[in-house]
């Protein structure tokens, strides 16, 4: 899941004006640099058009990424319209990781509805929807519109901006900090401030950095305890320096732990502490073989059951173990991630299942048909929906946990995906990971079909689970929680 941890930080990044041209148009380059290296670059050029009041926005974002010297590299281009105070009229976006995905979305914002009508094509597949909006959505290209704002409201602006990435939207408060200095090329400049950060966590915050002409000449905001910048260049060094250097996502998502852990997951109880070294932990639940036990605010006890410990399901047919389980449990319902009356996925999850009947080995069937079958492919920040997934049978954990949740719906089984933190003794930590949930006789049990069970020692910490529904637009929400994670956390064996 590594690419999924920068995919929205070409949301939470804006891009800035240049002073305005003779004939109204300006064009910005800037040069992304994470810990002091560079690692991309952000190309931003916007036109006025006076005779109906809007601004034509233009930018393009590139990312460097890398994972177990994989080329992950991430190239955006979002295409907008917008009122000068910053109101989203139409937008454009298409984006393509390392792995060749791509992703392609244009909304029209419908006053009579208050809403975007939206047409997206993901990988194969297309669709229209609508996202309903609050009046005066603005654009997510804040740092076109922020700082003229920023002269005519005194202390504080809170609105609402609607992101392309997601389809969602999320309310943004800003505000006017005290003037500073800072070194741009060399020199030292005086600047006006201005901090902006979503309202749902103000600790993810952006710092902008203006001249008296109000063009943003640097943004600033820590990710991964580390600090990722955005400083206004030349066209020349933004295309020149930040192709020498790459992030290497292993190195800076990895969550280290003080000690390897020994003998399989299936045959020892243990006990970890989870600590992060500042800040606050997100909410880690209990889980079926999983205890939480808060220590302060800042760390966790885990105690992880061996995969037997619970009263294990008995091979009741499916009929007699789900007859208490409603038809429209929602981890059975059939979305546009899960289509649960595909044809070819109800073939595939029949053949795979063979003539077993109980809940349990059905289940075992399915991921160790999946697990046979699936091709491991280059990481892609692309959420695909299980029968595109069924078609090239390419993935990693996260194609695997959609395709094989949708096999098992097709069964009458409910399931849903989890996502959370893994560790092999092939690993130096714990890394992001999703897996599957099936609900057999009141027990929600982990099935993973991308790795190989029997003797493997996964050591599995969850921390969400998600039953997929047409609602949820981006892959990025699902893994939120390791996002919080990485770059402040440890973990400690108290007992093993």
């Amino acid at each position: 899941m590594g690419g999924v941890i920068l995919v929205g930080l070409i949301s939470l990044f804006g891009a800035s004006n240049a002073v305005a041209s003779p004939v109204d148009e300006t064009e910005t380059w800037f040069l992304i640099s994470f810990d002091g290296q560079p690692v991309g670059y952000e190309h931003v050029k916007t036109r006025a058009d006076d005779a109906q009041s809007l601004l034509a926005c233009y930018r393009k974002t590139e990312l460097y990424l890398n994972r177990m010297g994989q080329n992950l590299t991430l190239r955006a281009s979002l295409w907008t319209t917008q009122t000068k105070d910053g109101q989203l009229r139409t937008f454009n976006l298409q984006r393509i990781d390392g792995a060749g995905s791509r992703i392609e979305r244009s909304g029209t914002f419908v006053p009579a509805k208050a809403a975007f009508e939206i047409s997206e094509r993901v990988a194969g597949t297309r669709r229209n929807f609508s996202v309903s909006v609050p009046q005066a959505t603005r654009s997510p290209i804040l740092t076109v519109w922020l700082p003229q704002q920023s002269a005519t409201w005194n202390q504080r602006l809170i609105v609402p901006v609607f992101f392309p990435e997601t389809a969602g939207v999320a309310t943004v408060s800003s505000e006017r900090k005290t003037d500073g200095q800072i070194r741009v090329n060399g020199k030292s400049l005086r600047t006006r401030r201005i901090q902006f950060y979503p309202d749902a966590d103000s600790t993810k915050s952006t710092l902008l950095y203006t001249d008296d002409q109000l063009s943003v000449l640097r943004q600033e905001k820590m990710f991964l305890s580390r600090m990722l910048s955005m400083e206004q260049t030349s066209a020349e060094v933004a295309l020149t320096a930040s192709t020498t250097k790459s992030l290497d996502l292993d190195a800076q998502t990895t969550i280290p732990i003080d000690r390897l852990l020994s003998g399989n997951k299936d045959q020892t109880t243990r006990v970890l502490e989870l600590r992060v070294t500042n800040g606050f932990l997100p909410a880690i639940p209990d889980a079926t073989f999983q205890a939480v036990q808060p220590i302060d605010a800042s760390a966790v006890r885990i105690t992880l059951l061996p995969s037997n410990s619970p009263s294990p399901p008995s091979d009741l047919p499916s009929a007699v173990a789900h007859r208490n389980v409603p038809q429209d449990h929602p981890a059975l319902a059939s979305s546009r991630w899960m289509p649960v009356s595909n044809p070819g996925l109800r073939s595939m999850a029949l053949l795979s299942a063979g003539s077993e009947t109980a809940p349990m080995a059905i289940c075992k069937r399915l991921e160790a048909a999946v697990h046979v079958k699936m091709r491991r492919s280059v990481f892609s920040t692309v959420m695909l929906p299980a029968d595109e997934i069924a078609r090239t049978m390419k993935g990693d954990c996260t194609e695997h946990a959609i395709l094989l949740a949708t096999l098992i719906r097709t069964k009458g089984i409910p399931a849903r995906m989890a996502t959370g933190i893994v560790h092999t003794n092939q690993q130096y930590g714990f890394v992001g990971h999703a897996w599957v949930e099936a609900l057999i006789e009141g027990q929600w049990i982990p099935f993973d079909s991308s790795v190989a069970h029997e003797g493997s020692g996964v050591t599995y910490i969850k921390l969400q689970d998600s039953n997929l529904p047409d609602t949820l637009t981006s892959g990025v929400s699902l893994f939120l929680p390791v996002l919080e994670l990485a770059g402040r956390a440890a973990v400690k064996v108290i007992s093993d």
